[in-house]
């Protein structure tokens, strides 16, 4: 009969187990050998973060200082423009202003318009753009007396009516009766650009008002935009007075929402500058400059992106150098990583090897720097692996494989600890008997054969064996680790070696080649588990009254007839898998009270195993000495260890 193990519920697979696995080992990754970030990868990555962090701080940092020195250049330079259109326009406003005084005085002198026209036409021959000239008193609206320069109309359609003019401007232009200065834009009236000026004729009596109007033909010239910067001429209200593009003057647009003249508007100093963006979301840097005649100023912008243009050529030079450098450093980099990622790969190449046992590698490498370093201190490391994976095979066949890992890894000294193992006992039956009949060397190898079968068992449950004891074995589950599960571990060990038994005999009745029975005992409780011996010689190994009861229990399968038999602690933690029969109480030697063992059937979860104590003398072939005793167990044999109780 043969079991699955697994089918019997033991689920750890039957391969040698190595005990210094270490935790959390990625072996999928291992296995596989892909590298998610090669080093190579990395170098480029890092060379290319530096070049371009560099670059980039570069960049900003050259670009904020060139920045900010263009725009304090820009802003210098419009405040300088509009400081010096407002100069000359104030000349120009107080020449008119001046030239007009001395007409008004005339009218004023001769009694009326015609009385002043010699004199007006001087004045209006040196100056064509002087359209009119008028004086009015205050709180007399109708005693508006003037002159006009009818040359200025010749040619066009239509003349104004100045009357009409001075009327519909007369809240703005009575102002001037307050001894102030006033400029505004009457173009609309005139269909061209024309400022109107009012002033007192006397700065100390305003009773008497002096009217200008005059062209801005000569003054638009003057604020024609030059280069980059572009300048117009606002009242005090916003109103444009003069700007390049004549329609905005004619219309008499306003510029009072513009941050710059609404800072002009409500900034007291005389000039100022600010950057800004208008309506549009167009970026300007300006300045106003007020002209020193009203409270007109002149206002000079620049559009930042003209400002600003080589900056951003700066930057896009800056850029493009960038992706060069990068292509250079990439392709400079791939190629100076391989010179060593080759060599690491050779190291981990060879790496897997000693990990699959294969220490026999030889690494060769040209270079001499810390890489060829390396390969040499590797290809030291695996001839030393391999002699001492070779000492610890010859070490392992002499003592237990994990006993002589930790001989090899650690320093054993004598002294020991308590735990809870199973100790596990089992013993040819009769073969002393055999022996008689076989050769030495048949013997010997019989015995190699029976003992490689059993102990793949032990190892394959995660025991240890302890010692031979001629024919006998004993064997511990539990240490020095335990799997947390060491009592059925050794009752299944026990089965394994049943079906294994099984197996041999179906070979074997012969004289030569009888056929072989065993008893195996079992019982789990403390030991004192550690190094006995001496200094020069020492042996890992298991004492207590534990093992020895466990070696009575392996004796009465004589008595029982059976072939494995387990104690009531061992039973109490495997009933719930194992099918168990229990036997006669026995009282062994050196205990006070009876104690209670069962023999092992079979698994719960094989549904072949047995399942009487007749069934599994049937199996083992123990039912025809039972027949013969007429059905009774036999228990001729007085033994001073043991006694079977009624």
């Amino acid at each position: 009969m043969s079991v699955n193990p697994d089918e019997a519920g033991y689920n750890e697979p039957l391969t040698e187990v190595v005990l210094d696995d270490v935790p959390g080992n990625t072996v999928e990754e291992a296995e596989t050998g892909k590298v998610l970030f090669p080093i190579s990868l990395k170098l480029i990555m890092v060379i290319s973060m530096i070049v371009i962090v560099s670059l980039l701080a570069v960049t900003v940092v050259a670009s904020y200082f060139f920045r900010s020195d263009n725009k304090t250049r820009a802003m210098e330079e419009t405040l300088n423009y509009s400081t010096l259109i407002s100069s000359k326009v104030k000349t120009d406003l107080n020449s008119v202003t001046e030239r007009g005084r001395l007409a008004a005085l005339s009218l004023l002198r001769r009694g009326g318009e015609g009385g002043a026209r010699v004199f007006a036409e001087t004045v209006f021959s040196r100056d064509p753009g002087m359209i009119f000239i008028g004086i009015m008193e205050k709180g007399k609206p109708g005693s508006l007396k003037f002159i006009q320069n009818d040359g200025f109309f010749q040619g066009k359609d239509t003349k104004p009516d100045f009357r009409k003019i001075i009327q519909t401007e007369n809240e703005t232009v009575s102002r001037a009766f307050f001894r102030e200065e006033v400029l505004f834009n009457p173009s609309i009236h005139f269909r061209e650009p024309v400022a109107g000026i009012a002033v007192p004729y006397d700065p100390v009596m305003s009773d008497v008002i002096v009217i200008i109007f005059y062209s801005m033909e000569n003054i638009e010239e003057t604020i024609g935009q030059s280069g980059t910067i572009s300048s117009f001429i606002v009242a005090g209200n916003g109103d444009i007075i003069a700007h390049r593009d004549r329609e905005l003057v004619i219309s008499k647009s306003n510029y009072s929402t513009m941050p710059i003249v609404r800072m002009m508007m409500t900034n007291p100093n005389p000039n100022a500058q600010t950057d800004f963006t208008d309506e549009r979301g167009v970026r300007y840097l300006g300045s106003f400059s007020r002209i020193g005649f009203s409270d007109g100023a002149v206002i000079s912008l620049i559009r930042e992106e003209v400002a600003f243009a080589m900056v951003y050529k700066i930057q896009r030079i800056i850029f493009w150098l960038t992706g060069i450098v990068l292509s250079a450093a990439f392709l400079i980099n791939l190629f100076f990583s391989r010179t060593f990622t080759r060599p690491i790969r050779t190291l981990t190449d060879a790496s897997r090897k000693i990990r699959d046992g294969q220490y026999d590698v030889e690494i060769n490498s040209a270079s001499k720097d810390e890489l060829g370093l390396l390969a040499e201190s590797f290809r030291d490391m695996a001839h030393g692996l391999a002699e001492r994976e070779r000492i610890k095979e010859a070490f392992g066949k002499f003592v237990n494989r994990q006993m002589a890992d930790i001989v090899m890894n650690s320093d054993v000294k004598l002294g020991g600890e308590r735990k809870d193992v199973a100790v596990f006992f089992s013993d040819i039956r009769s073969f002393t008997e055999m022996s008689e009949n076989m050769d030495p060397e048949d013997c010997v190898g019989f015995l190699n054969s029976y003992m490689s079968r059993m102990v793949s068992c032990v190892n394959r449950t995660r025991g240890i064996v302890d010692k031979y004891i001629g024919d006998a074995i004993m064997a511990v589950w539990g240490v020095p680790v335990s799997t947390g599960d060491d009592a059925f571990n050794a009752v299944n060990a026990a089965l394994m070696m049943r079906e294994r038994l099984i197996e041999l005999n179906s070979t074997r009745g012969s004289i030569k080649r009888p056929l072989v029975r065993i008893g195996i005992g079992i019982h789990y409780g403390p030991v004192l588990a550690g190094q006995i011996g001496s200094e020069d010689r020492m042996e890992y190994t298991v004492i207590g009254d534990t093992v020895n009861l466990a070696s009575r229990v392996e004796s009465l399968n004589k008595a029982f007839l059976t072939d494995i038999l387990i104690t009531e602690e061992t039973a109490d933690l495997v009933e719930d898998r194992i099918r168990l029969y229990p036997m006669q109480r026995i009282k062994v030697k050196g205990k006070s009270k009876p104690l209670q063992i069962y023999a092992v059937l079979g698994r719960l979860a094989n549904h072949d195993s047995p399942k009487t104590i007749d069934e599994l003398r049937m199996l083992i072939g123990t039912d025809e000495l039972y027949r013969k005793e007429g059905g009774k167990k036999v228990s001729s044999e007085k033994e001073s260890k043991y006694e079977v109780l009624d």
